[in-house]
């Protein structure tokens, strides 16, 4: 088919700016006359797709509620779509579903690229493959340290973008992946991009982590409540009233996530070797209903723990934990030395650390 360009200028309104003169301008490449587009916008993608008919000249489209700058998804025939970044006065090139252009949407592209397309998705193939195939202990461990292995890889190449982007798309993407930044990290970064404060995707992502500013590094975990196996309600507090030893795991999981249950053998490792020493792990499961996470913890073996249930995940809205797994390393009196995805390196390093081992 001949390839044909056309122009369509969508014209949308911004809230805090209205009035631009500046429209979001696309240029289709190998599409026809009558063709539709669909927009929708990010970070999560659950708003309404809006059509756009793709016709020579300019297609006017008006939205008042977006902004200037915002991550979007184009739906073409035939492509799925990808993100990237739309901007007010300047021309994305759409040509096989991708869409290239301004230099800050280029970027995005190549570690949008980068995290999810060509060798960082076969690993993410790679990794899945194992879990299904995994039969012995050492399988899953094998698995959850490859995954692991991805996943701080992953995280290494968000926080980089974090730390240059000038767009602010970055929180977005730190928000898309759950990176598991700091709350220092973060609030320096929102603090450098205050600019964008008005952005709704900037006040959601704020919104997440902002309660992470009461669980930093050195800071005491603040209270929770989580009910055990029996029925009975669990409390941080209480619990530390009690504790005899010098070293806690908080392993935030669920029984859908596969990546949680593949860090069981690693626990179990851990636990069996550094129990007698003063370790204790705790298990927070964000299930919905107490038969799935029974069964898991059966089928795991991971009943030899401490385990709760918090079936409307409120600690970890109260911890502004946006995904699983996670795990926080807490000292007898409750403060925070390790927040993370459980990489096992450093999870276990600390533990041993705060148990004096060397």
């Amino acid at each position: 088919m001949k390839k044909s360009l056309f122009l369509i200028g969508l014209a949308l309104a911004l809230i805090c700016n209205k009035g631009s003169s500046q429209n979001f301008t696309f240029i289709f490449e190998g599409y026809k006359s009558g063709d539709t587009a669909y927009l929708q916008f990010g970070p999560e993608y659950r708003s309404p797709r809006y059509q756009v008919i793709i016709s020579p000249g300019n297609v006017v489209y008006k939205n008042d509620s977006i902004g200037n700058v915002l991550l979007a998804k184009i739906y073409l025939k035939g492509n799925y779509g990808s993100p990237f970044v739309m901007e007010r006065g300047k021309v994305h090139k759409v040509k096989n579903g991708s869409v290239r252009g301004s230099i800050d949407n280029d970027n995005f592209s190549v570690i949008y690229d980068s995290l999810w397309g060509g060798k960082a998705f076969a690993g993410i193939m790679e990794a899945s493959n194992l879990r299904d195939s995994a039969k012995t202990e050492q399988d899953k461990k094998h698995y959850y340290n490859l995954l692991i292995e991805r996943h701080i890889a992953r995280e290494k190449r968000v926080k980089h973008f974090l730390e240059t982007d000038t767009l602010g798309v970055g929180l977005y993407i730190a928000y898309v992946l759950r990176t598991t930044a700091t709350p220092s990290e973060m609030k320096l970064w929102l603090d450098n991009h205050k600019r964008f404060v008005a952005d709704e995707h900037y006040k959601r992502i704020e919104n997440i982590y902002i309660p992470q500013s009461k669980t930093d590094l050195g800071m005491r975990l603040p209270d929770f409540e989580a009910v055990d196996i029996n029925g009975n309600k669990f409390t941080l507090n209480q619990f530390l009233k009690t504790f005899k030893g010098e070293a806690i795991i908080l392993d935030f999981w669920a029984s859908w996530c596969h990546a949680c249950r593949a860090k069981v053998p690693h626990l179990k490792d851990i636990y069996s070797k550094f129990k007698g020493s003063g370790l204790e792990i705790i298990g927070i499961s964000s299930d919905k209903t107490v038969e799935p996470w029974v069964k898991a913890m059966e089928k795991d073996g991971s009943g030899i723990w401490i385990n709760v249930i918090d079936k409307e995940n409120k600690t970890g809205k109260q911890f502004g934990i946006p995904g699983i797994p996670k795990s926080f390393v807490l000292d007898k009196n409750g403060v925070i030395h390790y927040f993370g995805a459980g990489g096992l390196a450093d999870e276990t390093e600390t533990v041993k650390k705060l148990l004096k081992i060397v």
